[in-house]
């Protein structure tokens, strides 16, 4: 069975992978409404069960069977939201789980990663090092002012400046991709009536988590 850890909630659709003693896949499963799996096994094998679901920690556990191919007890598999585990893992407005970061800013008309943004970014890559099968996606965004074609190019180049730095300090390339959103999902939809402090929160950059690795 698959619970959160903290609420004790069912958690259903949720992947369980069954892994052999040298980390192959053998079979996996997406879990039903009462969170149940149940696999093929033989006697005598040492196995792993890892249990995964998007915005949360994986879990493994490893087990043998005896010469019946029997398990002295069922394995329920508890896991834990990295927003229960991190505090600076966040569920934002639209649901998407993300790693909140205090603003990082850009020198103005510019793409270059100032100090500031690479302290900001140092957070994100040791929750990145904690956690090796986390993937994030950089999403960056810009304010309305200056044309939507320009705004769109800038952001794309602040989320590749962005990507590039998480790899500079030894992150995989495959956990992590950049996305320049530009104008088009504003925080604050203010049309052309948009204060300074609305579109300062319209120039922001998301480190959603999109799903974590598997072996």
């Amino acid at each position: 069975m698959r619970l959160d850890k903290n609420s004790k909630k069912i958690l259903p659709g949720s992947l369980v992978t069954l892994f052999d003693n040298a980390g192959n896949v053998l079979q996996d499963s997406l879990v039903g409404i009462k969170a149940d799996y149940l696999f093929k096994i033989e006697p005598n094998k040492k196995y792993k069960i890892r249990g995964t679901r998007k915005a949360y920690i994986p879990q493994d556990i490893e087990f043998s069977t005896d010469i019946n191919g029997k398990i002295q007890h069922n394995i329920f598999l508890t896991l834990e939201a990295f927003a229960d585990a991190e505090e600076n893992v966040k569920q934002n407005e639209k649901g998407d789980v993300q790693v909140e970061l205090d603003k990082i800013f850009f020198d103005f008309d510019k793409s270059n990663i100032t100090a500031q943004a690479a302290f900001e970014l140092d957070k994100l890559i040791q929750v990145m090092n904690k956690y090796p099968e986390l993937v994030i996606k950089a999403e960056s965004h810009t304010d309305h002012l200056g044309s939507a074609t320009y705004n769109q190019k800038l952001s794309e180049r602040r989320a590749l400046t962005t990507v590039q730095y998480v790899i500079s300090k030894g992150i995989d390339e495959s956990r992590i991709a950049g996305e320049g959103k530009g104008e088009n999902n504003p925080k604050i939809d203010c049309g052309s009536k948009c204060s300074e402090e609305d579109r300062a929160a319209n120039r922001r950059s998301e480190f959603l988590i999109v799903s974590q690795e598997q072996e």
